[in-house]
């Protein structure tokens, strides 16, 4: 050992010097050769640990405060007592290791210091272990982790736009059905049109011809007008395909009211079906254009945001704009660590929102936005 006590006080060995050990209280005897270092020794070691010290030793020693030094440290349960090379003022036990060392000392050691660490002379078998970088591997499941949500939010966004594709196909579908219905309906009511204005002439002819009819000549073409009429009714009968708007077509002038009465509600009831149908698609298209008209609005507010000089795509937000919703694509860097090489960063979510909430801890960090998922949306 380095030190022991001479007349109360810790002290390196010294030429044909005695003193206490301050582990077991026997004396021990200084040791001032030529070839090891000075030290103090006992007839037979104190400390089932001991092992002898070289200048590798003393030089590590050195480099830490001497109270530090060779600190004896007691476990209270079982009153075992063992000398550590160093204890710093944190509690810290260093450990230097010069020799080979079974694994269950070593596994005896820490589990009585616990809180230590090794300083081992390696010089020798160095070149057996390789080196890895931690950033490296953390960096590594980062990239990773942000691959994985490139891909979640790929998967979504084409879902999304399948599902605007289909919305499209059916209002597509709606808009050429309408127009399709509006079309035959238009051509129906032509052909109501025609047929309504042959059957007024042919009535017509046939009230002159009334009039008229002195002789037997004159009945006979009163007779075959009123024969091409009834040719016109039956003609008329069947192509109204709606059995509530048959009626019984006489050539008088009230049956032609009737007709025309007929029609005119045919008509109106079908321009309140397409009115129908007209403002369903009309609502869906002020739908949309308010949609488009939002997703301008967000567009202009995304890129309105101040720029980060930390994170490419990505921009500075308050607090209290953080969004529930896009929570995924935020993150909070700790100030004070920004100037520093690896500065504190943590990916927001729902429970650390709920801290920043709860404990008012909002103020120490500034809030960062990735806008380039939410900007590629928009644009599709």
């Amino acid at each position: 050992m380095q030190y022991a006590f001479v007349d109360g006080k810790r002290q390196k060995a010294f030429k044909d010097g005695r003193g206490i050990c301050p582990k077991c209280q026997r004396t021990v005897i200084a040791s001032c050769g030529e070839i090891y270092i000075w030290h103090w020794k006992h007839k037979n070691s104190c400390d089932s640990w001991f092992e002898p010290e070289t200048e590798w030793h003393l030089d590590w020693k050195e480099q830490f405060p001497e109270d530090w030094q060779e600190f004896i440290i007691e476990d209270n349960a079982t009153g075992i007592k063992h000398i550590a090379d160093i204890k710093t003022a944190e509690g810290m036990v260093i450990e230097f290791q010069n020799s080979p060392i079974s694994s269950a000392e070593i596994k005896e050691r820490e589990e009585f210091y616990k809180n230590m660490i090794w300083v081992v002379n390696a010089v020798k078998f160095k070149d057996n272990f390789s080196r890895r970088s931690v950033v490296t591997d953390q960096l590594r499941v980062l990239e990773q982790n942000i691959n994985n949500q490139k891909k979640a939010i790929k998967e979504q966004l084409e879902e999304d736009l399948n599902k605007a594709k289909k919305n499209l196909e059916s209002l597509e579908s709606d808009y050429l059905s309408i127009k399709n219905d509006n079309t035959k309906l238009e051509d129906k009511f032509s052909e109501y049109v025609e047929y309504l204005s042959q059957l007024q002439c042919f009535s017509e002819a046939i009230v002159t011809q009334l009039k008229k009819a002195n002789s037997i000549k004159d009945v006979e073409s009163l007779t075959q007008a009123y024969v091409i009429a009834k040719m016109v009714v039956t003609q008329l009968d069947k192509t109204i395909i709606n059995q509530e708007t048959k009626i019984n077509y006489l050539t008088s002038t009230k049956s032609i009211h009737d007709i025309s009465y007929k029609i005119d509600c045919l008509l109106e009831e079908v321009q309140k079906n397409v009115g129908k149908k007209f403002i369903i698609t009309n609502q869906s298209i002020q739908s949309l254009r308010t949609s488009w008209f939002n997703l301008e609005e967000r567009n202009k507010y995304l890129i309105g945001l101040p720029n980060s000089d930390f994170l490419q795509n990505y921009k500075i937000i308050e607090f209290s704009q953080i969004e529930k919703a896009n929570l995924v694509n935020i993150k909070a860097i700790e100030t004070i660590s920004k100037p520093t090489l690896f500065p504190v960063i943590y990916d927001m979510n729902e429970e650390k929102l709920s801290d920043f909430l709860i404990n008012s801890g909002y103020k120490g960090y500034e809030f960062l936005l990735n806008i380039q998922p939410e900007l590629e949306y928009i644009r599709d």
